[in-house]
């Protein structure tokens, strides 16, 4: 199969043919139709995860993914060859990713059925940002009338972190560096921007001086 790999730590990835992943009881495999880059695939790229998590060379990059049961190992309930499915590989190391034709998950943690409603190019781009945003809000057990600052909202997790928020009831402020932040974060949902080009302190000072003046 194809597959974006980088053969050691700093080692620029590339596109290769490489040997299709195996797989064992409890896991399933699946055909990627869709995929997405995060942070963490770019770390590992640039050898920042060396001594912090295992690695195996050649190693696949990429974590989220969408696509198709291929075939699933023994003891897997609930998913079968042909299903729709998305997520994210869960395990504690780099080695066996997405950005491939085909991956290896997990079904008890980080694969799921994707819904009709759902298309491919998003679900493949949802499970690590999403997750991520959700947690982070539950965690924050917003109330209506309360009010949250989302710093960096204008990226993958904190676009769906304004979404998530607003839909609690509490007052969402978000801050961006782009000339366009503000209009897209307003259509998120965001009840005020701040434009934090000059550093977030700067901004949030400037923030204050005007709520307090008006």
């Amino acid at each position: 199969m194809r597959a974006l790999i980088t053969t050691g730590y700093s080692v620029t990835p590339e596109v290769s043919e490489i040997a299709r992943p195996e797989f064992g009881p409890g896991e399933v495999l699946v055909k990627v139709a869709a995929g997405s880059v995060n942070n963490i695939d770019v770390m590992a790229a640039a050898g920042y995860l060396k001594g912090i998590l295992p690695h195996t060379f050649a190693a696949v990059l990429g974590k989220d993914f969408a696509g198709t049961v291929e075939a699933v190992g023994t003891d897997v309930q609930g998913f079968a060859p042909g299903d729709e499915v998305f997520g994210a590989v869960t395990e504690p190391a780099i080695g066996r990713g997405t950005i491939a034709e085909y991956a290896v998950a997990q079904p008890t943690v980080g694969l799921t059925h994707r819904p009709a409603a759902l298309d491919t190019a998003r679900a493949g781009a949802l499970a690590i940002a999403g997750s991520t945003a959700h947690t982070s809000i539950e965690a924050l057990a917003l109330q209506p009338g309360d009010t949250v600052l989302i710093v960096g909202a204008a990226g993958g997790v904190g676009s769906l972190a304004v979404q998530l928020a607003r839909t609690t009831g509490a007052r969402v402020i978000a801050t961006h560096r782009d000339t366009d932040g503000a209009a897209y974060l307003t259509g998120l949902g965001a009840h005020e921007t701040i434009d934090a080009t000059a550093g977030l302190a700067t901004a949030m000072r400037l923030h204050m001086t005007r709520v307090a003046t008006v």
